[in-house]
């Protein structure tokens, strides 16, 4: 059963903050898909985001700004933004769960609490995004998911620029719909590789040494890309019921490999 003692619909910013601020157990609901997923549940307060038009994706010269309350669907479907990253979005969005779920779920309610096993954080993160709070301002994706906020703040949109557009997403998942054992996302721009791996099944990261390898590299060989694969094997993976850590760091060299000859490909 799921109880809420009392629910607000807050029609400013302003007015969210000042019911989210004053509450410390107060909880945001950006498309309640937690609430779908939950059996027994009990919230004090809370504060539903729907009516501060925080909802849809804008495109301009530089960046697409999203709104913290658009769908998992909306992106994973938008032609201008698939358009332009090459279905990049499609397809690290297209095996969570079903339809029904990525129509509720949003991406602010992803992004903010950092969900480790999340396959939309991952592509994310390699990318170049920032992130629009309310009171802490603009930050960098890749700040927020290392060093959180110092004070509770509301998402307001996510901005991802235009800067990069050769990327793509691998995965390894035991059946479609399941969490993903792993994912890694990777991007090339200008010679310059970006790469991340989520579902470790710890919080995304970027993998940082494998990133160095690559793009101190003179020219692009199998020593160069094993020598990459090692680096993120070398990146800390936990245990769970979907696979070990062991498991996940072998799989890590594999997924990575095949995201690298993708990104070449498509760049030739």
């Amino acid at each position: 059963m799921i109880r809420i003692r009392s629910l607000n619909k807050p029609k400013t910013m302003e007015e969210a903050w000042e019911l989210y601020s004053k509450n410390k157990k107060a909880k945001l609901i950006a498309g309640g898909a937690f609430l779908r997923l939950s059996t027994d549940l009990y919230i004090g307060e809370a504060i539903d985001l729907f009516d501060l038009n925080l909802n849809g994706i804008r495109e301009t010269e530089n960046e697409f700004t999203v709104g913290a309350m658009t769908t998992l669907r909306q992106l994973e479907t938008d032609a201008s933004l698939n358009s332009y990253f090459n279905n990049y979005f499609s397809k690290s969005l297209e095996n969570i769960v079903g339809v029904q779920l990525r129509n509720i779920a949003t991406i602010g309610g992803t992004v903010y609490p950092r969900y480790g096993f999340s396959d939309l954080l991952t592509a994310l993160l390699a990318l170049d995004v920032d992130l629009q709070f309310y009171k802490a301002g603009r930050m960098n994706l890749q700040e927020y998911m290392e060093k959180g906020l110092l004070e509770k703040d509301i998402l307001v949109e996510i901005i991802i620029k235009k800067n990069i557009r050769n990327a793509t997403f691998e995965m390894m998942r035991n059946s479609k719909g399941d969490y993903a054992i792993l994912n890694c996302g990777i991007s090339l721009c200008d010679c310059k590789y970006r790469i991340s791996i989520g579902g470790r099944p710890g919080r995304a990261v970027v993998a940082e040494e494998a990133m160095e390898i690559l793009n101190a590299a003179e020219e692009m060989g199998e020593e160069t890309i094993g020598k990459a694969c090692d680096a993120v094997a070398g990146l800390t993976y936990g245990t769970n019921m979907l696979g070990s850590g062991r498991y996940r760091s072998a799989v890590s060299k594999v997924l990575l490999k095949r995201g690298i000859m993708e990104v070449l490909e498509n760049d030739n």
